[in-house]
């Protein structure tokens, strides 16, 4: 059936207008009578927005630009709720700490690697990643990477992964608000990204909010990868520690037990005989089955079908005495209490099944041609608290062979099979009664059987490292050689069982195991995100030392800045001697050139002008003051020079007649007294004395 949405373009629902998503139910109006239905099959689909209904609608409601509309309002609303981006974990660093982090994270189905390709919401991803559980909050992370395996943010695209105020497989109790599986999760993030940014623009600035502000990436600075330990084979052992041996028990026992005011978490295993091979006994053992619990979480237990019931389901998964099945899609991942247990996509027969806690830790159960594997993942907080065979968790090797009640076992001498046995493996071994030190057996004991029934304390594997092949074995020396190359553990396996398909099954255990603790959970150093300018793009998205990032602008913009940036060592980036790289319009860079021109042409110019007016200004004072008052000082000293020079009369004593005083010295209409009009410095005025009557000649 196909949905025209014209149809709908006369539709009045003017009381449910706020509903953004929802979903789609499809049935036959009339059920066909022919198969004798009473009421027609139904059919729902995945939760959808709802624009192709109400658009028209909204644009009455908004107007055209409905999106910006509903897209404020989202973010007024997000604002108002609490800030929970920095409660959620870490995203790693690269893809490959991703798959391997086992215990916090699994594959995000929208967009698998080994499933669903498409990446809808994720453009130029390759594979993303989720929390398994969401915090106390209800709250996950989500973390996607590109083809090189580097983490994407939306500081660089609109496609990267980001976290989630409401996690997609929500939280009990349910009809708790944010809280509800799959919906809320699409109101509070999902649907956003719609009306933000897919229907906007990366670029608009409701996206930018979006993607800077609301649903920012975190990057990886601070992410510390889980450790590993594993059991395969018949079974050989590697610690937390890393530390190899083999320990061939027949019973349930202790993989790994805490019990601490922090942490509460039992693993156990099964380990039974291996059948015969074709010279009779096999003196060895193998694991067969799996249980773990968490503190209060479900108790999951992973057994191996027999042989002759192996066909569409290889493996027997058990939650609290119930058996669960993963063959279906909607059911590849399945929520319990405080936990979650899932199968990869691409596993359609249930042969690998993962099993992950509230609390980090991770179980991970393989099986191929009939042979289990088991590798167990634990975040740093279960550091110095570990027990069991897989080791004390101390990253010191010495202390790994700790016995139950807290002392120190035997040395770690690893070609001493019978000695690690006796003194050590044999000390874990379960009973149903439980044990403050051991606990007790968290298997499902089928037709009256307890955990005694596979306990056997008489019996003695074959206690060499590298067994002498029998005389009467078919098989090849040089076969074996081919086969196991240095592995003294698939060497083992294959003179023990002598079967092929064994000894090849721990050489591929063994070897996975290895790469992955000495590559994908080692640790990286980052120097934090590098946000991509607006309108521009980078080289790569890799961060992690040694990374050397180069910027580049899209077409009609030029790039201001630093060009390229490099990634030390020590986790920092180089500083950017010419700025922060932004991207600007080319009228805009042509515009900040001429004003850089102008600049520099005023910067030279401008004290040259200012020179030259103070020059000019100088030269027309000097003109109009110092010129008139020169010429006065040199009238004046002439004139008074003529007058002490001038011949008298008589120069005897008795001759000197008075003398008029000077009319005012320099006051008056002259400075030789002649006019007689002005003071004198007393300020008398210049009259003939009156006490002398002759008249004095000047």
């Amino acid at each position: 059936y196909t949905l025209t949405m014209a149809d709908y373009a006369n539709r009045n629902n003017f009381d449910k207008l706020d509903l953004e998503m929802g979903l789609i139910m499809m049935n036959l109006t009339t059920p066909e009578p022919q198969y004798g239905l009473k009421q027609s099959t139904i059919v729902w689909s995945r939760p959808i927005p709802l624009a192709w209904y109400f658009h028209y609608q909204w644009e009455q409601l908004y107007g055209t630009d409905w999106q910006i509309a509903m897209c404020d309002r989202w973010i007024e609303n997000d604002r108002n709720l609490r800030n929970f981006a920095y409660e959620v974990e870490r995203c790693p660093c690269l893809l490959k700490q991703a798959t391997a982090d086992k215990g916090r994270f699994l594959p995000d189905f929208s967009c698998d690697r080994d499933g669903n390709t498409e990446c809808k919401y994720h453009f130029g991803a390759i594979h993303c990643v989720r929390t398994a559980l969401p915090n106390k909050d209800g709250a996950g992370q989500q973390c996607c990477y590109d083809r090189d395996g580097y983490l994407m943010l939306t500081a660089d695209k609109m496609w990267g992964g980001n976290p989630h105020r409401a996690h997609n497989l929500g939280k009990t109790p349910y009809d708790e608000a944010n809280k509800v599986p799959s919906l809320s999760h699409w109101y509070h993030d999902v649907v956003p990204f719609y009306t933000c940014c897919k229907w906007q623009g990366e670029q608009s600035p409701g996206c930018v909010t979006y993607r800077f502000e609301r649903r920012s990436s975190q990057d990886c600075v601070g992410y510390q990868p889980p450790t590993a330990a594993t059991v395969f084979g018949d079974p050989h052992i590697y610690t937390f520690d890393n530390v190899p041996y083999t320990f061939n028990g027949k019973g349930e026992f202790v993989l790994v037990r805490v019990d601490s005011l922090r942490r509460v978490l039992d693993v156990q295993g099964r380990f039974e005989q291996i059948t015969k091979n074709y010279l009779g006994e096999a003196k060895a053992s193998l694991l067969t089955a799996v249980a773990a619990r968490d503190n209060i979480s479900s108790i999951v237990e992973v057994r191996r079908r027999p042989t002759n019931a192996i066909w569409r389901y290889h493996l027997d998964v058990i939650v609290d005495g119930e058996r669960v099945y993963f063959d279906r899609y909607s059911q590849k991942i399945q929520q319990f209490r405080e936990c979650v247990v899932y199968t990869p996509s691409n596993i359609l027969n249930q042969s690998h099944v993962v099993i992950m806690f509230t609390s980090g830790a991770g179980v991970e159960v393989m099986e191929n041609m009939g042979y289990l594997a088991t590798r167990i993942y634990l975040p740093i907080s279960f550091a110095n608290i570990t027990r069991g065979l897989f080791g004390n968790w101390t990253f010191d090797a010495d202390d790994d062979f700790t016995l139950p009640d807290g002392s120190l076992g035997p040395s770690p001498d690893i070609s001493n099979f019978q000695l690690i046995h006796n003194e050590f493996g044999m000390k874990w071994v379960l009973d149903d009664k439980e044990s403050p030190y051991l606990g007790k057996s968290l298997f499902m004991h089928d037709n009256s059987r307890s955990s005694n029934y596979y306990y056997d304390p008489n019996f003695e594997p074959e206690w060499k490292p590298h067994p002498d092949l029998s005389l009467n074995a078919t098989t090849d020396m040089s076969e074996i050689q081919q086969v196991c190359g240095d592995s003294y553990q698939c060497y083992y396996d294959y003179v023990v069982s002598l079967k092929r398909d064994f000894a090849v099954m721990t050489k591929y255990y063994q070897d996975q195991f290895v790469n992955i603790k000495d590559d994908a959970l080692k640790a990286v150093i980052s120097c934090g995100a590098l946000p991509t300018p607006p309108n521009g793009r980078k080289s790569t998205f890799n961060f992690l030392s040694g990374a050397e990032v180069k910027f580049d602008c899209d077409p009609g913009y030029v790039l201001l800045g630093e060009q390229r940036r490099w990634c030390y060592a020590s986790g920092d980036w180089n500083w950017p001697e010419h700025g922060e790289v932004t991207c600007v319009t080319e009228s805009e860079y042509l515009m900040m050139q001429g004003g850089i021109t102008a600049g520099a042409v005023l910067a030279v110019l401008l004290p040259v002008l200012i020179a030259l007016l103070c020059y000019a200004s100088y030269v027309r004072n000097k003109n109009k003051y110092d010129y008139p008052e020169t010429h006065f000082v040199r009238n004046t000293s002439r004139r008074i020079n003529n007058f002490f020079k001038k011949p008298r009369s008589d120069s005897s004593p008795e001759s000197v007649r008075p003398v008029k005083h000077l009319g005012g010295g320099v006051g008056g209409n002259g400075v030789d007294g002649g006019m007689g009009g002005g003071r004198d410095a007393g300020g008398s005025t210049g009259t003939p004395d009156t006490h002398h009557s002759d008249d004095t000649q000047v």
